[in-house]
């Protein structure tokens, strides 16, 4: 039996594809210092820091592991008392919703849903009985939900006082390196609680212990960085977005669609209606509207990258939507060379960015549709990327997934 909250599938997904790590901290602004090695002493702390985020970790999916069971036996008893009150009516929603429910545990999650086995379309009105399970159902996974991000923010609280601790101690013992190489583990983790990503962070971290490789396959150390390349691309902004000329958080570009993106697992969706599909901005009459994510990039050798994107709703044809578009920008947000306008037609589609280190020019492709643009880039500076998803028409649907890999 699946784990039933879409939450633990994505703890799950995490452990798969862990993307951060105490001892791989990087400083994230230009003008900070070089990434220096963690102490002897912080790596102490965050072994204890990980055993218990682990520790935390299993005693929540263990919590969950009771609710389907509890939930199908409050089933069984509200059907026998149904058949045994007469009502007809009762009893089938009840049947019904037990075979379904028996079906949804055993399926696969669907990422689309916070509650995969209890999607908002499977709550009933009548019987009201029923009803009130189903919301018990849910009020119980929340609440267990709060109680693990409750533990992890009072460990994490206690790991960080550890740290300030140490790096006093570190800074009046003339360990100055290691002090900065602490601070900025301190600083990763304070903007954590500062924008309400500590948990996430934390679970990525407990995640992101390597697997030994096997003897047989040993470890193309290239391809384990090229692979990682993406986490330390700094995620700057997310907002509306219009095509036509890449205007990105005009103040008069229309609420078109909608975008949660979490900047350290490198997930999100951007999924809605457009309500419109013309309108003046910037003085000019615009279309294609919908939402962005844009990245920093440090350095041009980090522009390596696979994007994953999954539609539920796809285009009919290349004047509908949705559509994905992927974009250099230099660091004057100009855009770089030619970027990728790709019609999402199918339910999967997979982008690449990837750097030349011969020729010192980065690669924007299309997968599926063997497609490559080739960019030759600035001399110096950061540059950005930017990844968009809009609509056309008026009313056009999209719901897409983006994972970064």
């Amino acid at each position: 039996m699946r784990l039933p909250v879409l939450i633990v599938a994505a703890l799950c997904g995490l452990m798969r594809a862990g993307v951060w790590a105490a001892d791989e901290a990087k400083p994230a602004a230009a003008d900070a210092v070089p990434a220096l090695p963690l102490p002897a002493e912080v790596v102490k702390l965050t072994d204890v820091y990980r055993t218990e985020l682990s520790r935390i970790a299993a005693q929540h999916a263990e919590s969950l592991k009771a609710l389907p069971p509890t939930y199908q036996g409050q089933l069984a008893a509200l059907q026998k008392k149904l058949q045994s009150s007469g009502d007809l009516d009762g009893y089938l929603g009840v049947t019904k919703e037990i075979t379904r429910f028996a079906a949804a545990i055993q399926g696969e999650a669907d990422p689309f849903e916070k509650n995969p086995e209890m999607p908002e379309t499977a709550l009933v009105t009548t019987p009201e009985a029923l009803r009130a399970l189903q919301d018990q159902y849910l009020k119980d996974c929340k609440e267990k939900s709060d109680h693990r991000h409750k533990a992890i923010d009072d460990l994490s609280a206690a790991y960080i006082a550890r740290l300030e601790a140490l790096q006093i101690d570190l800074t009046k013992r003339g360990r100055i390196n290691d002090a900065i190489a602490v601070k900025s583990e301190i600083d990763r983790l304070r903007k954590g609680v500062a924008d309400g990503s500590l948990v996430q962070q934390a679970l990525t971290m407990m995640a992101a212990q390597p697997a030994k490789p096997a003897a047989s396959a040993p470890r193309d150390e290239a391809m384990a960085s090229r692979a990682s390349d993406w986490s330390r691309w700094e995620c700057e902004r997310d907002g509306n977005f219009a095509w036509e000329g890449n205007l990105f958080l005009h103040a008069d570009l229309p609420d078109a669609l909608s975008v949660d993106f979490d900047r350290h697992s490198g997930k999100g969706r951007i999924y809605g209606r457009s309500p419109v599909d013309h309108k003046t901005v910037d003085s000019r009459e615009r279309s294609w509207f919908g939402k962005a994510v844009e990245w920093k990039v440090p350095d041009a050798s980090l522009l390596n990258a696979t994007i994953v994107l999954q539609n539920r709703e796809v285009a009919a044809g290349q004047d509908s939507g949705p559509t994905a578009h992927l974009v250099l920008l230099d660091d004057n947000k100009g855009q770089v060379g030619e970027g990728l306008d790709i019609a999402l037609m199918r339910r999967d589609v997979t982008l690449t960015v990837s750097h030349d280190a011969a020729s010192g020019k980065c690669l924007l492709g299309w997968t599926e549709g063997k497609t490559r643009k080739t960019i030759s880039l600035p001399a110096s500076g950061p540059l950005h990327i930017l990844l968009g998803v809009t609509v056309h028409n008026a009313s056009e649907h999209c719901d897409t997934t983006i994972e970064l890999r």
